[in-house]
């Protein structure tokens, strides 16, 4: 008789804790979040490079350094195209003014026939 009582007793807690739901938060608020994180992120690698010509932010070492590569990495178009998306969210005049400088520190890319990469290079920032 006690395991029945003690069966009923968790059945119970089980269904009225099933029925209390938690409010979840909006996916509109989850993007915008994560859009504000990922401006923020990029104007601080914008920041650290600003006065390294030529130099683009490639990745973070597991020493927490960053990695630089030239305009003739093959994915070098991508922070520049990471900045206008971020700008063209949140029309920012820093995002801007860093998407310009990064954008023009590839633009001889243009130029490349020696490549099959120039899309990747190319097709996000310009």
């Amino acid at each position: 008789m006690k395991s029945y009582y003690l069966t009923l007793l968790f059945a119970t807690s089980y269904l009225l804790a099933s029925c209390v739901q938690e409010k979840q938060e909006p996916l509109s608020d989850v993007i915008e979040r994560g859009l504000n994180v990922s401006a923020a992120q990029a104007l601080l690698m914008a920041k650290a490079l600003e006065n390294e010509d030529g130099r683009l932010p490639r990745t973070v070492k597991p020493d927490g350094s960053l990695q630089t590569s030239s305009y003739d990495w093959w994915c070098c178009g991508f922070f520049p195209g990471e900045l206008w998306y971020l700008y063209e969210n949140n029309p920012l005049p820093e995002l801007k003014k860093y998407a310009e400088l990064y954008t023009d520190r590839i633009e001889s890319v243009k130029t490349h026939t020696n490549t099959h990469d120039l899309g990747f290079m190319l097709f996000c920032s310009f």
